[in-house]
This record gives C-alpha cells, structure tokens and sequence, in this order.
C-alpha cells in the first residue's frame, strides 16, 4: 500500500529498483515470513531491507506521512483503500495462499 501520490511501484520487486520509498510488514507476521523464506532472489533481496512496524495501524501511518511502502495482508490492504482515500494498492498481490 503507498499513497496516491507513489503509484510507480507495479510490484513487490519494483521496490528494490527505486531509492524514494522505504517498505516493511509488520514484525513476525505471514509476509515477512513469506519473504524471508522465499525462493524468489529478489523476496530475499526485500526482506533484507525491511523497515518493520509493530502494527498495521503504524504501517498506515507510515505511509499516510509518505516515502514508505506497506507489505500486509490483502483483505487488510483492500479494506484500508475503501476506507481512505488516498491509498492504493500497488500492483498484484505477491503471493496467495488458501486456509
């Protein structure tokens, strides 16, 4: 999730081809445990620059003050974009995975 004003971003990897935005999950949650565990070079390559929040509420904050990409849960992401205007999603989702 980034602001309107960021929507360069098209996919998970187009963050480590940018130096504007910072991004990170929240601590110890599924998508840092699916980045980190990835197979993909270039997951591995995010997960080692992740800048954590201890909350999704801070993670919005984040990116609502700008310069920071969040990586979370997509019903989470899409709920949030309702709600707020000014938020979007960037690019497809980066991995899915059923209960």
């Amino acid at each position: 999730t980034v602001t309107r004003m960021r929507v360069g971003i098209s996919s998970v990897e187009d963050l480590l081809y940018q130096n504007k935005l910072k991004w990170g999950t929240v601590a110890s949650t599924s998508p840092q445990t699916l980045l980190n565990g990835s197979n993909k070079d270039e997951y591995k390559a995010i997960a080692e620059k992740l800048d954590n929040v201890q909350s999704a509420d801070e993670g919005f904050e984040r990116v609502k003050k700008g310069d920071y990409a969040f990586i979370y849960e997509s019903a989470l992401l899409e709920f949030m974009v309702q709600k707020t205007c000014d938020l979007v999603i960037a690019g497809e989702k980066f991995s899915k995975f059923g209960f």
